[in-house]
């Protein structure tokens, strides 16, 4: 009489062979789970700097030649530049003028805007850039392009910033601005 079924050797091959997939499958799986932790973190960074650099576009491109005072009523120029810790500091044009300033402390690019043109504080700085070992500033004046800014009268700015921003010891990044309408 002849019985149906599997024997014990076929049962095993089968139990190793279904082993050996469901190994291979959970390698697999984590590995597409690492690569996409590692690829959030890589896209995050660029995002940030995408977002940085959208917002320095956005004011240096409004950046008006407006003279005005600190808290006390000193006055202070337009543009300033690489004086300590702070690298720019210039007038946002809108409907509603704002102060802003671009800090490097601490390794981290800071921007802080105030609500006001004249004698308003800062508000809550906004961080631009972590990491940050060096930032150097070049800048565009009528004639050529020159390392320091030293403008003629206290209502001028230049016609375009280059920054270049080493951080976290990779390799440094160029970008250059236009300021106000460049001209």
């Amino acid at each position: 009489m002849k019985q149906n079924g599997f024997t014990l050797v076929e049962v095993v091959v089968a139990l190793f062979i279904f082993a050996m997939l469901a190994a291979a499958g959970v390698a697999l799986l984590s590995f597409a789970v690492r690569a996409q932790a590692s690829s959030s973190v890589a896209l995050a960074k660029v995002a940030d700097d995408r977002r940085a650099t959208a917002l320095l576009i956005g004011d240096l491109g409004q950046a008006v030649p407006r003279v005005t005072r600190n808290a006390d009523g000193d006055g202070r120029p337009a543009f300033q530049a690489e004086q300590g810790d702070l690298l720019l500091s210039y007038v946002r044009g809108g409907a509603t003028p704002q102060y802003v300033e671009i800090r490097l402390e601490g390794g981290r690019l800071i921007r802080a805007a105030a609500p006001f043109a004249d004698g308003a504080v800062a508000r809550t700085p906004l961080v631009l850039a972590e990491n940050v070992e060096r930032a150097e500033l070049r800048f565009r004046t009528k004639d050529a392009w020159s390392d320091k800014w030293t403008p003629t009268r206290t209502d001028e700015l230049p016609r375009a910033i280059e920054l270049t921003v080493t951080a976290g010891g990779k390799a440094s990044l160029k970008r250059l601005f236009l300021v106000g309408t460049g001209l």
